[in-house]
């Protein structure tokens, strides 16, 4: 094989859409000697004709030359569709709170979570014996975006109340749920 240290799935893709060498020449414009070349590894297939075929094939120019498996490959578009939904969520997340934070800037709100959560780097030692340490920062930006990933996703009803309760401090927090438990026993 000249210059290939991964085996391309020309073949393997050609076979699967059923058509012979001689088809596939054809439609991308090459000769018959050319895709034989290719598919058993006696040239490159130059980056040019690669994307035609990736096209083709409608898989991506990694999978055509064996770099990425279709597993993977798969894999990887998902989680990136995915990554792209959840920022669409914390952007409406953050629209919401800017309609209901009224006199306040979403950096001021940011910096009253970063207040309420003021505490140190936490250090740690696991049962394997490995220091760990967490930043606070990392988790207050953790609680950001979890709360803009709530308001993004919640119904209408609910977006008012998951900005307030964010709001308040702990102590607030638990007092208030300690009143809504004694409320729900009162009703059974």
């Amino acid at each position: 094989m000249k210059g290939c240290e991964f085996m391309n799935r020309l073949k393997e893709l050609r076979k699967e859409k059923g058509i012979t060498q001689q088809e596939l020449a054809d439609k991308i414009g090459v000769t018959k000697l050319s895709v034989s070349n290719w598919e058993n590894g006696k040239h490159d297939i130059k980056s040019d004709k690669a994307q035609t075929l990736a096209d083709y094939f409608g898989v991506s120019v990694g999978n055509l030359l064996g770099f990425i498996h279709t597993d993977n490959e798969d894999a990887i578009i998902a989680n990136k569709k995915e990554l792209q939904e959840e920022q669409e969520i914390l952007d409406i997340g953050r629209e919401i709170a800017k309609l209901y934070l009224r006199d306040k800037t979403l950096d001021e709100f940011e910096n009253m979570i970063h207040e309420q959560m003021k505490f140190k780097t936490v250090n740690t030692i696991d049962e394997n014996g490995l220091f760990s340490s967490v930043n606070s920062e990392y988790i207050v930006h953790e609680r950001i975006k979890h709360i803009y990933y709530l308001l993004g996703i919640a119904g209408r009803e609910f977006e008012e109340l998951i900005l307030s309760w964010s709001l308040i401090g702990y102590d607030e927090q638990m007092n208030i749920l300690n009143h809504l438990r004694l409320a729900i026993d009162k009703q059974k």
